[in-house]
């Protein structure tokens, strides 16, 4: 199968000159009466400029063309090179080698060249030898268009071999590693080993800033040696290649040394990688930062289930335990009791502290054991009705929707003094529906809000808009002397 590439700039440069060139040397033969060529030889021309023609037409309008339509054009143009110096060793003809050379040096490279020069000087000995008698063989001029055809070859040669050393060094600069490294020390020794190895350095210094947090450090690459401090005092009176960059979060230096001193294309090309290493220092500090703000988001979040979860069950406890002097009087097997009771809401706050420590994420309680522990725990009445489908619930869904009725429920008990709660949970158009309501004494405000009328007179439940607004959710909340309502929904993609 043959394999398709997207066409090049360089294929179109030689197919619009290849057309110049075949117009231009049939003019000139058409023109020149005394050049008295064979009608065949008119003719091949013609032939030429017309598929010259038709090739400049196809390279523009095609997007891709494949290796071997490249080299069998550029075959084709040698031979058909040869054979018209060899019917016609005219001067506009020995152009076409010159021409033939000039494309393996865009198309191929160096090596190319080499191969391209070779065959074009044999090529034209062979064909102006073969086409001359001797008699009339004029020395001079050949050896003039030989020498002129190798000294414009090895130029070429030479500019091929710029070309691909150029676009090496780019494509190693495009190479340096672009994953996240996760130490600095492993991801300056890095960049200072490519800097070296592009550059023919043997040492290199890399003195930069953090912008914000205004700490420095210089990394500096010896033979092999790398060593990170935190400084920024670089002796630059002996670098060989200097180039400063600068990023969003960082601003710096970059210093080659005991190397060959640098021409205009390698400072340019400092310049260039300066840029890549700015961008790279700047992905790691952006990855610090990002995990800084992750640690400080899952902090709040762990003290927020700390505060729903094990605070709660401890707060209840502690009522528990300031009644147990008066049910011990009064009431001795009452009093036993409720010990037992919170013995075991102790246990259980046990058992999620310790999902806590293990993976900072605890398993969700069945609803309905939410439900006895605070009749348990607080003495009052608890109705739930939760649907089916909420149980099929992803996990982390599951778990803050408990999350959410756990606080509701309590606040309503230990805040409004309700004696009786209803919990209400289903399911419908994307979103989990959670209504709580009960018969206490409200909150110290009253009337219906939403949840940004909540956010923006700082009133309700912190917590609870806290979780609602982490989830992207809404919630309403009416409050009444007789109680309070809260209305919330969370969708299912959050």
């Amino acid at each position: 199968m043959r394999r398709r590439i997207p066409q090049s700039r360089a294929e179109r440069l030689i197919a619009a000159c290849r057309f110049a060139l075949a117009v231009g040397s049939l003019g000139s033969v058409y023109f020149d009466r005394a050049s008295n060529l064979p009608a065949f030889v008119f003719a091949m021309l013609i032939a030429y400029a017309i598929y010259a023609l038709l090739v400049a037409i196809w390279t523009e309008a095609s997007r891709t063309t494949s290796k071997r339509w490249i080299l069998a054009n550029h075959v084709l143009d040698m031979t058909f090179f040869g054979w018209v110096n060899y019917v016609g060793p005219s001067s506009p003809f020995f152009s076409y080698f010159v021409f033939g050379i000039i494309c393996a040096t865009l198309r191929f490279g160096r090596r190319g060249t080499m191969l391209t020069t070779l065959a074009a000087t044999s090529v034209f000995i062979a064909s102006s030898a073969a086409s001359v008698p001797a008699a009339t063989f004029e020395l001079n001029r050949f050896i003039i268009r030989g020498a002129y055809l190798l000294v414009l070859a090895s130029m070429l040669i030479f500019l091929a071999d710029y070309h691909e050393r150029i676009q090496r060094d780019l494509a190693r600069i495009a190479r340096w590693p672009r994953s996240p490294r996760r130490d600095q020390e492993e991801l300056i020794d890095s960049v200072l080993r490519e800097a070296t190895s592009i550059f023919g350095a043997r040492r290199a210094v890399l003195a930069y800033e953090h912008l914000s947090e205004r700490f420095a450090f210089q990394g500096e690459w010896d033979s092999g040696a790398f060593k990170l401090s935190e400084i920024y005092e670089p002796n630059s009176a002996d670098a060989v290649v200097s180039t400063s960059f600068q990023g969003e979060f960082v601003r710096g230096q970059l210093f080659l040394f005991e190397g060959t001193p640098p021409l205009l294309e390698e400072m340019n090309l400092a310049e260039i990688a300066g840029t890549v290493i700015a961008v790279r220092l700047d992905q790691f500090h952006a990855a610090l930062q990002l995990q800084r703000g992750a640690v400080a988001e899952e902090r709040v979040r762990v003290a927020r289930d700390l505060h729903d979860f094990v605070l709660q069950s401890l707060t209840g406890v502690a009522l528990q335990l300031r009644t147990l002097p008066r049910r011990m009087t009064e009431n001795p097997e009452e009093a036993r009791k409720r010990l037992v009771e919170v013995e075991q809401v102790i246990a259980a706050g046990q058992k999620e502290l310790r999902g806590f420590i293990d993976d900072l994420r605890p398993e969700p309680d069945d609803f309905d054991r939410l439900e006895r522990r605070f009749r348990e725990q607080w003495e009052i009445d608890v109705d739930s009705e939760v649907s089916p489908v909420v149980h099929l619930l992803p996990l982390d869904t599951r778990y803050e929707i408990h999350a959410i009725v756990n606080e509701a429920v309590a606040n309503a008990a230990k805040h409004a003094q309700a004696r009786r709660i209803s919990v209400a949970i289903d399911v419908e158009d994307g979103q989990v529906l959670v209504d709580v309501a009960d018969d206490g004494r409200g909150f110290p405000f009253h009337g219906r809000y939403d949840l940004q009328s909540l956010i923006a007179t700082n009133r309700g439940p912190v917590t609870l808009k806290e979780r609602v607004s982490a989830l992207g959710g809404s919630m309403v909340l009416d409050s009444s002397i007789t109680g309070a309502h809260l209305e919330i929904r969370v969708p299912l993609s959050q």
